[in-house]
């Protein structure tokens, strides 16, 4: 997993100074493809939030002005939550099972007690 972390990360971390640079849309995809592969790969939201500032604070280290910092750190707020959308996706379809399971289980409770 350790591995898997680290290729991760340098993937994360070329496609946000990417974003941070152009603020073009491939780099935003690839966010989101990082975050498919990061969730296809056991990794969670904590990780991935490490992820986030390891390489954000790569990037604030090259900024000497307040205000150039403030900005970087906005716009890496929605680079993040981006790649964040594969695990609201699986927490979404979770609750979804779960809300049917549940509405399954109800049903033949009261089939069975009828």
């Amino acid at each position: 997993m350790k591995r898997t972390g680290d290729a991760l990360s340098e993937l994360y971390g070329l496609a946000l100074q990417e974003y941070l640079g152009e603020g073009g849309e491939a780099a935003l995809h690839r966010a989101y493809e990082v975050g498919r592969g990061s969730l296809s790969n056991g990794l969670g939201v904590l990780e991935m939030a490490a992820v986030h500032q390891e390489a954000l604070a790569t990037v604030l280290l090259r900024t000497s002005m307040p205000e150039e910092s403030a900005r970087l750190v906005n716009q890496a707020a929605d680079f993040f939550m981006e790649t964040l959308s594969p695990f609201e996706m699986a927490q979404r379809g979770f609750q979804e099972a779960n809300t049917l399971l549940r509405r399954l289980n109800e049903t033949l409770g009261t089939q069975i007690v009828a």
